[in-house]
């Protein structure tokens, strides 16, 4: 197979590949999302006791300080006593409350009916997993533009790398020919860069010359063509 083809042809799977993984991140993390909307619809409140062992957490976010509060606390659903747990981002929703004449903090949760050990203190978003799956999506797909388009510009830089050494090449075979008459006789026990009398192959001048070699090609140059853009 043609060695270009065969590139062609690997781009193409890599791009497949990730469309294909773009697509399942798309109705995987969909699926998900449709699921945690469902549960924020069907929630329902109930009145719940914190505890009073509260702990807080701060960190940075953006560069502006924060914090989390970590809260423990009971809650009775049909009967049947349920503890959870939660860190929200302001504690305003924690109030006292007088209960059977005991001083309480309280606080109003949600639960899920079909499971009501699932509860938060406060209600779910889905807007977190949206942009997961949105960003996932982005990163699949420029890996995918990357497989197929990213290495073109390698490719075009090693065609004109490979071009001008084949240019360079025909050149010193072309400067071998013209000043081979005037190399000296003791060339192969000389170092490229040794300088002596003779003609330049570059500009055809009897001048002072510098031994050079490319392969299997040896020449003389003149300094000024030596440095020149052409050579």
């Amino acid at each position: 197979m043609n060695p270009k083809t065969e590139t062609k042809l690997l781009r193409l799977r890599d791009f497949a590949f990730g469309m294909g993984l773009i697509a399942l991140t798309w109705y995987g993390i969909g699926y998900l999302i449709d699921a945690n909307a469902a549960l924020v619809e069907r929630l329902e409140t109930t009145s719940v006791v914190v505890s009073e062992d509260a702990s807080r957490s701060d960190f940075e976010l953006k560069g502006a300080k924060a914090s989390l509060y970590n809260f423990s606390y009971t809650y009775t659903v049909e009967g049947e006593e349920y503890e959870g747990s939660d860190s929200i981002s302001s504690p305003l929703s924690i109030r006292e409350r007088t209960l059977d004449g005991k001083e309480l903090l309280t606080a109003t949760a949600y639960y899920d009916p079909q499971d009501p050990a699932d509860s938060y203190l406060e209600k779910p978003d889905t807007w977190f997993v949206e942009k997961i799956r949105t960003g996932i999506v982005v990163l699949l797909s420029l890996g995918s533009l990357a497989a197929l388009f990213g290495n073109r510009e390698s490719e075009e830089a090693e065609r004109v790398k490979a071009k001008s050494a084949k240019q360079r090449e025909q050149r010193a075979t072309k400067y071998a020919r013209i000043s081979s008459s005037t190399l000296p006789e003791n060339v192969n026990s000389m170092k490229d860069g040794n300088r002596y009398q003779g003609i330049c192959g570059a500009c055809e001048t009897q001048t002072e010359v510098r031994l050079t070699k490319l392969k299997d090609s040896w020449f003389g140059i003149c300094t000024k063509c030596y440095f020149s853009k052409d050579w």
